[in-house]
Protein backbone atom coordinates (compact mmCIF):
# COMPACT_ATOMS: atom_id res chain seq x y z
CA UNK A 1 0.00 0.00 0.00
CA UNK A 2 3.00 2.27 -0.34
CA UNK A 3 4.08 2.26 3.31
CA UNK A 4 7.70 1.87 4.38
CA UNK A 5 8.68 -0.58 7.10
CA UNK A 6 10.98 0.96 9.71
CA UNK A 7 14.47 -0.50 9.43
CA UNK A 8 14.86 -0.49 13.23
CA UNK A 9 11.44 -1.87 14.18
CA UNK A 10 9.51 -4.20 11.90
CA UNK A 11 6.20 -3.42 13.67
CA UNK A 12 6.38 0.26 12.69
CA UNK A 13 5.36 1.63 9.27
CA UNK A 14 5.58 5.09 7.69
CA UNK A 15 3.71 6.66 4.80
CA UNK A 16 5.36 9.55 2.97
CA UNK A 17 3.64 11.92 0.56
CA UNK A 18 6.12 13.90 -1.54
CA UNK A 19 8.83 13.09 1.01
CA UNK A 20 6.83 14.30 4.02
CA UNK A 21 5.44 12.01 6.71
CA UNK A 22 1.70 11.65 6.08
CA UNK A 23 0.81 8.67 8.25
CA UNK A 24 2.15 6.11 10.68
CA UNK A 25 1.04 2.70 11.93
CA UNK A 26 2.40 0.71 14.87
CA UNK A 27 1.36 -2.88 15.48
CA UNK A 28 1.23 -4.96 18.65
CA UNK A 29 0.24 -8.54 17.76
CA UNK A 30 -3.16 -7.95 16.11
CA UNK A 31 -3.81 -4.43 17.44
CA UNK A 32 -3.13 -1.49 15.11
CA UNK A 33 -2.60 2.08 16.30
CA UNK A 34 -2.39 4.74 13.60
CA UNK A 35 -2.40 8.48 13.00
CA UNK A 36 -2.20 10.55 9.86
CA UNK A 37 -3.75 12.95 7.41
CA UNK A 38 -7.11 12.48 5.70
CA UNK A 39 -5.35 11.32 2.54
CA UNK A 40 -3.58 8.59 4.50
CA UNK A 41 -6.82 7.50 6.12
CA UNK A 42 -8.65 7.34 2.79
CA UNK A 43 -5.93 5.56 0.81
CA UNK A 44 -4.30 3.25 3.37
CA UNK A 45 -6.50 2.74 6.42
CA UNK A 46 -9.69 2.21 4.41
CA UNK A 47 -7.82 -0.26 2.21
CA UNK A 48 -6.68 -2.15 5.31
CA UNK A 49 -10.31 -2.40 6.41
CA UNK A 50 -11.07 -4.08 3.08
CA UNK A 51 -8.21 -6.55 3.52
CA UNK A 52 -8.70 -7.51 7.17
CA UNK A 53 -11.65 -8.31 9.41
CA UNK A 54 -11.61 -5.35 11.81
CA UNK A 55 -13.16 -5.63 15.25
CA UNK A 56 -13.54 -2.64 17.57
CA UNK A 57 -12.22 0.73 16.38
CA UNK A 58 -11.73 3.80 18.55
CA UNK A 59 -10.29 7.28 18.18
CA UNK A 60 -9.68 10.41 20.23
CA UNK A 61 -9.94 8.68 23.61
CA UNK A 62 -9.41 4.93 23.86
CA UNK A 63 -7.36 2.08 25.33
CA UNK A 64 -4.49 0.49 23.44
CA UNK A 65 -2.79 -2.61 24.92
CA UNK A 66 -4.15 -1.67 28.34
CA UNK A 67 -3.05 1.96 28.32
CA UNK A 68 -5.58 4.77 28.07
CA UNK A 69 -4.76 7.37 25.39
CA UNK A 70 -6.49 10.72 25.08
CA UNK A 71 -5.79 13.56 22.67
CA UNK A 72 -6.17 17.09 24.04
CA UNK A 73 -7.36 20.23 22.27
CA UNK A 74 -3.76 21.42 21.71
CA UNK A 75 -2.85 18.30 19.76
CA UNK A 76 -0.98 16.59 22.59
CA UNK A 77 -1.59 13.09 23.92
CA UNK A 78 -1.96 11.86 27.49
CA UNK A 79 -1.31 8.27 28.65
CA UNK A 80 -2.60 6.76 31.89
CA UNK A 81 -3.31 3.40 33.50
CA UNK A 82 -5.68 4.40 36.28
CA UNK A 83 -8.16 1.59 35.59
CA UNK A 84 -5.40 -1.02 35.60
CA UNK A 85 -3.88 0.44 38.76
CA UNK A 86 -7.23 0.31 40.54
CA UNK A 87 -7.59 -3.36 39.62
CA UNK A 88 -4.42 -4.34 41.52
CA UNK A 89 -5.00 -6.47 44.60
CA UNK A 90 -2.59 -7.04 47.45
CA UNK A 91 -1.44 -10.61 48.10
CA UNK A 92 -2.71 -12.01 51.39
CA UNK A 93 -0.26 -13.74 53.68
CA UNK A 94 -0.98 -17.13 55.12
CA UNK A 95 -1.67 -17.03 58.86
CA UNK A 96 1.56 -18.81 59.80
CA UNK A 97 3.65 -16.02 58.22
CA UNK A 98 2.04 -12.98 59.76
CA UNK A 99 4.59 -12.61 62.54
CA UNK A 100 7.87 -13.70 60.94
CA UNK A 101 9.16 -11.37 58.22
CA UNK A 102 12.21 -13.57 57.55
CA UNK A 103 10.21 -16.66 56.60
CA UNK A 104 10.47 -17.87 53.02
CA UNK A 105 7.16 -17.66 51.15
CA UNK A 106 5.19 -20.79 50.37
CA UNK A 107 5.06 -21.93 46.74
CA UNK A 108 1.54 -20.53 46.36
CA UNK A 109 2.61 -17.21 47.87
CA UNK A 110 5.64 -17.11 45.56
CA UNK A 111 3.36 -17.61 42.57
CA UNK A 112 1.08 -14.77 43.68
CA UNK A 113 4.12 -12.62 44.50
CA UNK A 114 5.59 -13.10 41.00
CA UNK A 115 2.24 -12.28 39.41
CA UNK A 116 1.89 -9.08 41.44
CA UNK A 117 5.46 -7.94 40.67
CA UNK A 118 4.77 -8.63 36.99
CA UNK A 119 1.74 -6.34 37.13
CA UNK A 120 3.76 -3.65 38.90
CA UNK A 121 6.52 -3.98 36.29
CA UNK A 122 4.00 -3.39 33.48
CA UNK A 123 2.88 -0.18 35.18
CA UNK A 124 6.45 0.94 35.91
CA UNK A 125 7.52 0.54 32.27
CA UNK A 126 4.48 2.29 30.80
CA UNK A 127 3.41 5.20 33.00
CA UNK A 128 4.91 4.99 36.51
CA UNK A 129 8.70 5.36 36.55
CA UNK A 130 8.46 6.41 40.20
CA UNK A 131 8.13 2.75 41.27
CA UNK A 132 10.96 1.52 39.03
CA UNK A 133 13.54 0.82 41.73
CA UNK A 134 10.96 -0.90 43.96
CA UNK A 135 10.02 -3.22 41.10
CA UNK A 136 13.64 -3.98 40.26
CA UNK A 137 14.43 -4.97 43.84
CA UNK A 138 11.28 -7.05 44.16
CA UNK A 139 12.11 -8.85 40.90
CA UNK A 140 15.60 -9.79 42.07
CA UNK A 141 14.37 -12.17 44.81
CA UNK A 142 11.76 -14.28 43.00
CA UNK A 143 13.28 -17.64 43.98
CA UNK A 144 13.98 -16.73 47.59
CA UNK A 145 11.25 -14.21 48.34
CA UNK A 146 10.43 -13.79 52.01
CA UNK A 147 7.49 -12.42 53.90
CA UNK A 148 9.23 -9.07 54.14
CA UNK A 149 9.42 -8.87 50.33
CA UNK A 150 5.72 -9.58 49.95
CA UNK A 151 4.86 -6.94 52.55
CA UNK A 152 6.94 -4.45 50.58
CA UNK A 153 5.21 -5.43 47.31
CA UNK A 154 1.85 -4.77 48.95
CA UNK A 155 3.13 -1.37 50.09
CA UNK A 156 4.08 -0.55 46.49
CA UNK A 157 0.50 -1.36 45.48
CA UNK A 158 -0.72 1.19 48.04
CA UNK A 159 1.88 3.66 46.78
CA UNK A 160 0.89 3.36 43.14
CA UNK A 161 -2.83 3.56 43.97
CA UNK A 162 -2.37 6.72 46.05
CA UNK A 163 -1.39 8.86 43.06
CA UNK A 164 -2.90 9.33 39.62
CA UNK A 165 -0.31 9.94 36.89
CA UNK A 166 -0.86 11.03 33.29
CA UNK A 167 2.17 10.96 31.00
CA UNK A 168 1.89 13.97 28.68
CA UNK A 169 3.17 14.11 25.09
CA UNK A 170 2.78 17.75 23.99
CA UNK A 171 2.70 18.68 20.34
CA UNK A 172 6.21 19.76 19.39
CA UNK A 173 7.24 22.40 16.88
CA UNK A 174 10.17 22.71 14.47
CA UNK A 175 10.61 19.03 13.64
CA UNK A 176 14.06 19.65 12.19
CA UNK A 177 15.29 21.41 15.37
CA UNK A 178 14.64 18.73 17.96
CA UNK A 179 17.05 17.72 20.71
CA UNK A 180 17.35 14.31 22.36
CA UNK A 181 18.02 14.72 26.11
CA UNK A 182 19.37 11.69 27.98
CA UNK A 183 19.51 11.62 31.80
CA UNK A 184 21.37 8.68 33.34
CA UNK A 185 22.17 7.62 36.88
CA UNK A 186 23.56 4.62 38.77
CA UNK A 187 23.87 3.41 42.35
CA UNK A 188 26.94 1.36 43.15
CA UNK A 189 26.40 -1.93 45.02
CA UNK A 190 22.93 -1.01 46.25
CA UNK A 191 21.10 -4.22 45.30
CA UNK A 192 20.63 -6.94 47.91
CA UNK A 193 23.20 -9.25 46.33
CA UNK A 194 25.77 -6.48 45.89
CA UNK A 195 24.86 -5.67 42.30
CA UNK A 196 24.50 -2.12 41.02
CA UNK A 197 21.42 -0.46 39.58
CA UNK A 198 21.45 1.75 36.49
CA UNK A 199 18.78 3.72 34.72
CA UNK A 200 18.04 6.44 32.22
CA UNK A 201 15.17 8.57 30.95
CA UNK A 202 15.11 10.17 27.50
CA UNK A 203 13.12 13.08 26.09
CA UNK A 204 12.59 14.73 22.72
CA UNK A 205 12.71 18.51 23.26
CA UNK A 206 11.68 21.27 20.85
CA UNK A 207 13.01 24.82 20.50
CA UNK A 208 10.43 26.08 23.01
CA UNK A 209 11.64 23.66 25.66
CA UNK A 210 8.58 21.41 25.50
CA UNK A 211 9.49 17.81 26.35
CA UNK A 212 8.11 14.51 25.12
CA UNK A 213 9.18 11.54 27.27
CA UNK A 214 10.26 8.81 24.87
CA UNK A 215 11.54 6.04 27.10
CA UNK A 216 12.92 5.20 30.50
CA UNK A 217 14.79 2.10 31.56
CA UNK A 218 15.87 0.66 34.86
CA UNK A 219 17.90 -2.50 35.31
CA UNK A 220 20.75 -4.20 37.08
CA UNK A 221 24.02 -3.19 35.42
CA UNK A 222 25.18 -5.83 32.95
CA UNK A 223 28.39 -6.60 34.83
CA UNK A 224 29.85 -6.32 38.31
CA UNK A 225 31.72 -3.04 38.78
CA UNK A 226 34.34 -1.92 41.27
CA UNK A 227 33.40 1.72 41.81
CA UNK A 228 30.75 4.40 41.58
CA UNK A 229 32.57 5.84 38.55
CA UNK A 230 32.34 2.50 36.74
CA UNK A 231 28.64 2.17 37.57
CA UNK A 232 27.87 5.69 36.36
CA UNK A 233 29.89 5.11 33.18
CA UNK A 234 27.94 1.96 32.25
CA UNK A 235 24.63 3.75 32.88
CA UNK A 236 25.75 6.70 30.75
CA UNK A 237 26.87 4.42 27.92
CA UNK A 238 23.47 2.68 27.87
CA UNK A 239 21.76 6.07 27.87
CA UNK A 240 23.93 7.50 25.08
CA UNK A 241 23.37 4.45 22.88
CA UNK A 242 19.62 4.65 23.46
CA UNK A 243 19.68 8.38 22.60
CA UNK A 244 21.49 7.71 19.30
CA UNK A 245 18.98 4.95 18.51
CA UNK A 246 16.06 7.32 19.11
CA UNK A 247 17.68 10.03 16.97
CA UNK A 248 18.11 7.48 14.17
CA UNK A 249 14.52 6.28 14.50
CA UNK A 250 13.21 9.85 14.52
CA UNK A 251 15.24 10.74 11.44
CA UNK A 252 13.80 7.79 9.56
CA UNK A 253 10.28 8.66 10.70
CA UNK A 254 10.55 12.29 9.58
CA UNK A 255 12.62 11.51 6.48
CA UNK A 256 15.50 13.66 7.74
CA UNK A 257 19.19 13.10 8.41
CA UNK A 258 20.20 11.73 11.79
CA UNK A 259 22.65 14.63 11.95
CA UNK A 260 19.68 16.99 12.18
CA UNK A 261 19.09 15.86 15.77
CA UNK A 262 21.34 16.78 18.67
CA UNK A 263 21.87 14.18 21.42
CA UNK A 264 22.81 15.59 24.84
CA UNK A 265 23.63 13.51 27.93
CA UNK A 266 23.31 14.62 31.56
CA UNK A 267 24.90 13.02 34.64
CA UNK A 268 25.30 14.10 38.27
CA UNK A 269 28.80 12.68 38.73
CA UNK A 270 31.55 15.27 38.18
CA UNK A 271 34.30 12.65 38.13
CA UNK A 272 32.65 10.98 35.17
CA UNK A 273 32.44 14.22 33.18
CA UNK A 274 36.08 14.99 34.00
CA UNK A 275 37.21 11.47 33.05
CA UNK A 276 35.43 11.56 29.68
CA UNK A 277 37.23 14.78 28.76
CA UNK A 278 40.62 13.72 30.14
CA UNK A 279 43.46 11.93 28.36
CA UNK A 280 44.68 10.34 31.58
CA UNK A 281 44.57 6.54 31.49
CA UNK A 282 42.19 4.78 33.87
CA UNK A 283 43.51 1.83 35.89
CA UNK A 284 40.32 -0.26 35.52
CA UNK A 285 40.71 -1.92 32.09
CA UNK A 286 36.98 -2.59 31.65
CA UNK A 287 36.22 1.01 32.51
CA UNK A 288 38.93 2.20 30.12
CA UNK A 289 37.12 0.45 27.23
CA UNK A 290 33.73 1.98 28.10
CA UNK A 291 35.27 5.41 28.48
CA UNK A 292 36.92 5.07 25.05
CA UNK A 293 33.53 4.30 23.50
CA UNK A 294 32.03 7.45 25.02
CA UNK A 295 34.93 9.59 23.83
CA UNK A 296 34.55 8.14 20.34
CA UNK A 297 30.83 8.97 20.34
CA UNK A 298 31.70 12.54 21.27
CA UNK A 299 34.42 12.88 18.66
CA UNK A 300 32.15 11.55 15.91
CA UNK A 301 29.32 13.86 17.09
CA UNK A 302 27.00 10.92 17.66
CA UNK A 303 26.38 12.72 20.94
CA UNK A 304 27.02 16.44 21.26
CA UNK A 305 27.78 16.74 24.96
CA UNK A 306 28.03 15.08 28.36
CA UNK A 307 27.10 17.63 31.02
CA UNK A 308 27.06 17.61 34.82
CA UNK A 309 23.82 18.53 36.59
CA UNK A 310 23.00 18.79 40.28
CA UNK A 311 21.47 15.67 41.83
CA UNK A 312 18.23 17.60 42.38
CA UNK A 313 18.00 18.01 38.59
CA UNK A 314 18.98 14.43 37.76
CA UNK A 315 15.65 13.09 36.51
CA UNK A 316 16.86 9.47 36.52
CA UNK A 317 17.55 9.43 40.29
CA UNK A 318 14.27 7.76 41.17
CA UNK A 319 15.06 4.87 38.79
CA UNK A 320 18.15 3.77 40.70
CA UNK A 321 17.70 4.22 44.42
CA UNK A 322 15.14 3.81 47.16
CA UNK A 323 13.77 6.95 48.76
CA UNK A 324 14.64 9.27 45.85
CA UNK A 325 12.09 12.05 45.35
CA UNK A 326 9.83 11.18 42.37
CA UNK A 327 8.50 14.72 41.84
CA UNK A 328 11.17 15.98 39.38
CA UNK A 329 10.63 13.08 36.99
CA UNK A 330 6.85 12.97 37.38
CA UNK A 331 6.72 16.69 36.70
CA UNK A 332 8.95 16.29 33.64
CA UNK A 333 6.77 13.57 32.11
CA UNK A 334 3.61 15.60 32.51
CA UNK A 335 2.43 15.92 36.08
CA UNK A 336 0.36 14.03 38.61
CA UNK A 337 -2.39 14.31 41.14
CA UNK A 338 -1.70 13.20 44.71
CA UNK A 339 -5.33 12.52 45.46
CA UNK A 340 -6.07 8.96 46.56
CA UNK A 341 -7.92 6.85 44.01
Amino acid sequence: MGMVMCSLNSALFFYFKKGVLSGIICIHVDDFCWDGEDFFRDTVINSLKDKFLIGTTSHGSFKYIGVHLERDSAGGIGLSQDDYVRSLEEVKLEEKHKRSRSDVLSEMEKRDYRALVGQLNWIATQTRPDISFDVCELSSVFDKARVDDLIRANKVVKKVQSRSVVVQYPKLRDQNQLTIECYSDASFGNLKDGGSQGGHVIFIVDSDGKRCPVTWQYKRLRRVVKSTLAAETLALLDSAEAGVYIATLLAECLNLSVGDFVVKCFVDNRSLVDAVHSTKAIEDKHLRINMAVLRDMLSKRDIQSITWVRSSLQLANVLTKIGACPKPLLSAIGGCSTSSQ
